[in-house]
């Protein structure tokens, strides 16, 4: 709840205080040097995680955005920042960024609110979402940027997907071959 989040949070009372910048630096100053020292590769550099672990791979991209060429979130927790306190989302990190040059993977599961993705804040959490309205508020936060859908910004809904890895295993295959197909630099 800590090394993979971006800014503080509160949920149910609880503050969680966000190391996820230590977190970027170790996985950048150290576990990629070690991967890529001891496997070949091929140049092309990805992060992507699950839940909490999409929403860190996607902070990872923006904190380092010449380094990646891939960025893939499932069912990221994209609402982090706005749960309790009212800190940013990484969807506002994107949108202050801007345009840049890596491809972004995200996606959801879970069914859409009846009564759609907005409120007057702007801000939908539902209940047995697997983070939708944030995924897609995120995408098209993308596409308004610039990014061009099913070229280098993705989005799948996987609906009525629980969070879980059984979902998150049956639609991986999904940005693995996008980031499989991404050209090397």
């Amino acid at each position: 709840m800590t090394e993979y989040t971006h800014t503080d949070d509160e949920i149910d009372g609880q503050t969680f205080v966000a190391q996820g910048d230590a977190y970027a630096r170790l996985v950048e100053l150290t576990v990629r040097p070690w991967i890529e020292a001891r496997y070949p590769t091929n140049g092309l550099r990805g992060v992507m995680g699950s839940s909490l672990g999409g929403l860190i791979s996607l902070y990872i991209a923006h904190l380092y955005p010449e380094v990646y060429h891939f960025a893939g979130s499932l069912s990221g927790t994209l609402g982090w920042g706005k749960f309790g306190l009212d800190n940013p989302l990484m969807r506002e990190l994107y949108e202050t960024a801007g345009l840049r040059d890596f491809a972004i993977y995200v996606d959801s599961g879970g069914a859409a609110p009846m009564d759609g993705c907005t409120d007057a804040g702007g801000f939908v959490i539902a209940e047995g979402s697997d983070n939708y309205c944030q995924t897609l508020a995120f995408y098209d936060a993308l596409l308004s940027l610039g990014y061009t859908a099913d070229v280098d910004a993705h989005y799948l809904w996987d609906e009525n997907a629980e969070h879980n890895e059984a979902a998150w295993a049956s639609r991986v295959d999904v940005p693995l071959g996008i980031f499989l197909g991404l050209s090397v630099p």
